[in-house]
């Protein structure tokens, strides 16, 4: 095990991670395509689709649209936009967990998250907001918003209390380097003004949260000579954009 007593040694090393996830994840999905077990075409706004079999040696397969992972469990959970359909896999196998109103969510994108175990399920361009608790089995829409069809392509994260952050996106002919926040308080979206060295809007990226402890954010924005990484200071400071 190694020890980095650097913050930005270390911060380094989760960008590299990245970009390797990235690279790999890419050449991994097609090996799996090749081999048949794993099968996506873009859709316009250039998410993948991935079937899955319900079971081995089943014919019948799941197309996954939007998906999430549940770290604490191991459960992969899995989600439909044409048919609906709502699964969870894990080592035990592959199981339907729900139809969701399909015409109603459109394009969207899930993210679990614990205490309670929940889905966070958003438009894929930003927008409303609604809320799949996994142990009532219970839906509902948390935001008072509408689709923005704006920031396709998003990255984020969310902390406590369903508070969620979003860097970047595309839409509308533009590309986004806003950095925006669902307050569930308001059951609103804000744009907060931020200053200093700010990623270019089309330095699409990943937007990385530490903890509270730490509480700064990461922006890491892989390009052709590797990736940049910015730090952003939180608001007890301002919202201040840095390049490591």
């Amino acid at each position: 095990m190694v020890f980095l007593t650097s913050k930005w040694v270390w911060i380094r090393e989760i960008a590299l991670l990245i970009v390797q996830l990235v690279v790999f994840g890419t050449h991994l999905g097609l090996q799996a395509y090749q081999t048949g077990s794993l099968n996506s075409q873009a859709d316009p706004h250039g998410s993948q689709y991935y079937s899955v079999d319900l079971a081995s040696g089943d014919q019948n397969r799941v197309q996954i649209t939007t998906s999430t992972f549940d770290p604490f469990s191991g459960v992969f959970y899995g989600y439909n936009e044409q048919s609906g359909l709502l699964i969870k896999t894990n080592k035990q196998g592959l199981v339907v967990l729900d139809s969701l109103d399909s015409a109603l969510l459109g394009a969207v994108r899930i993210q679990f998250i614990p205490d309670p175990d929940r889905l966070v399920i958003v438009d894929a361009g930003l927008g409303r907001v609604f809320v799949y608790d996994l142990l009532s089995s219970s839906f509902s829409r948390v935001d008072n918003s509408y689709e923005f069809r704006s920031f396709f392509g998003f990255s984020a994260y969310i902390i406590k209390n369903l508070n969620i952050n979003t860097m970047g996106g595309y839409g509308e002919f533009r590309h986004k380097n806003a950095y925006l926040r669902y307050q569930p308080g308001i059951r609103e979206w804000t744009e907060r003004s931020v200053s200093g060295d700010i990623p270019k809007p089309v330095e699409s990226g990943f937007l990385y949260y530490v903890n509270e402890s730490i509480a700064q954010n990461y922006y890491i924005a892989p390009n052709n000579s590797g990736f940049r990484v910015y730090e952003l200071n939180t608001p007890r400071i301002g919202y201040f954009f840095s390049m490591s």
